[in-house]
């Protein structure tokens, strides 16, 4: 069991939990799905995670109480400073459990998974994550593969466990490339909970963001560097992902990361991405709904595209005021290169254009500028 950070908070107060496992080395993984090799990107990435998680990540009704963490890295260069356990069948189950332990404790608790390796769909609806161990065992070749589904509905309320956490993040940086295998080894993949019947609503905010699409999507990566999809991630938890809180009066911060805003930023990251990589697709399903994960101590900047007519071929300046601090900000364009790009805080601004000094006629307006991206056309 890797339990890397504890603020030593109840069990019984309400909290936030994270579970990060990540998987490069796959010593065996062809016995299970031939073909498939080990990767080089996927401990880095998590890294990056945990460390904003560790050092930024803000909830004042859930503060952060525990990380656990499992790192398979491809080779023997550990990626933090703290040691973990290799990511297996056997380290993954201890761990999970004590992660459900934790959530378990107050309904108002907050649980984080996020998951980065290999991933594989068995069919409909039956999702697998690939562990390091995968492939070991000549007779039971999928054991160390997670069934998705067993762990997402094992961590539904229930009478045993009425007071489970009703906030749950999962964040899958997996493919779920259809692959056919025999029932009988299917059915082999491990399944971590016993999973009671549901007697009761699911009244989870359970949103689960993936790196593919479902029915067959692949996940992608820079090679030995970040995958893209925790590298989009990383961007909409800085600020692509925000939103202006919907209730200031709780307490939180003016600026938050929802469970809707994360779906939004991570569509824009994935079109962002896919003028790069055409075949990349995040997506966002299971139980959406009004929750926040992150609150911001500051304004986003946000990505703004000006989209400037053919007509002013010349220089052309643009002059934003913030209309809450009085701050000016001037970009200048010097010749016909195509739509601006710039980077600006989150507010409410008055914009003027000129083109070789001459006033723009009816550019001049106010507008709200937030993420993740907007766009003006002059």
């Amino acid at each position: 069991m890797t339990l890397i950070y504890d603020s030593k908070r109840s069990r019984n107060e309400a909290a936030t939990h994270v579970f990060i496992v990540a998987v490069d080395h796959y010593p065996s993984i062809s016995e299970a799905f031939p073909g498939a090799l080990s990767l080089s990107s996927c401990c880095a990435s998590a890294k990056q995670f945990y460390e904003w998680i560790k050092a930024e990540f803000r909830n004042s009704q859930a503060p952060l109480a525990t990380i656990r963490m499992l790192l398979s890295p491809n080779g023997e260069h550990q990626t933090i400073d703290t040691p973990v356990d290799k990511a297996t069948r056997e380290t993954f189950f201890n761990d999970a459990i004590a992660w459900a332990q934790d959530l378990s404790g107050n309904r108002d608790s907050l649980g984080v998974f996020l998951f980065s390796g290999h991933g594989f769909g068995l069919g409909f609806d039956r999702r697998v994550l690939a562990l390091s161990d995968i492939g070991q065992s000549q007779f039971a070749p999928l054991q160390g593969a997670v069934s998705f589904e067993n762990l997402f509905a094992g961590l539904a309320p229930s009478i045993r466990f009425p007071n489970m956490a009703r906030q749950q993040y999962f964040f899958l940086d997996a493919g779920v490339g259809n692959v056919r295998v025999p029932d009988y080894l299917e059915r082999n993949a491990s399944h971590i909970f016993a999973v009671p019947d549901l007697t009761e609503a699911d009244d989870r905010v359970a949103p689960i963001f993936s790196a593919a699409a479902p029915g067959g999507g692949q996940a992608w990566a820079r090679p030995q560097q970040t995958t893209l999809f925790i590298e989009a991630l990383m961007n909409c938890l800085t600020g692509v992902g925000s939103e202006l809180s919907r209730d200031p009066s709780s307490g939180t911060s003016d600026w938050v990361v929802t469970a809707r805003s994360l779906a939004v930023g991570l569509e824009s990251e994935s079109q962002r991405l896919r003028t790069e990589h055409p075949v990349v697709r995040f997506s966002a399903n299971g139980l959406l709904g009004n929750s926040t994960l992150h609150e911001l101590t500051a304004p986003p900047r946000v990505p703004v595209q000006v989209d400037i007519s053919s007509r002013h071929e010349h220089k052309v300046q643009l002059k934003l005021t913030n209309l809450s601090s009085g701050a000016e900000t001037r970009f200048l364009r010097q010749a016909d290169t195509g739509p601006m790009e710039i980077l600006v805080e989150a507010g409410i601004y008055q914009l003027e254009a000129e083109a070789n000094g001459t006033p723009i006629p009816g550019t001049s307006r106010t507008m709200f500028l937030y993420p993740p991206m907007t766009v003006v056309r002059l």
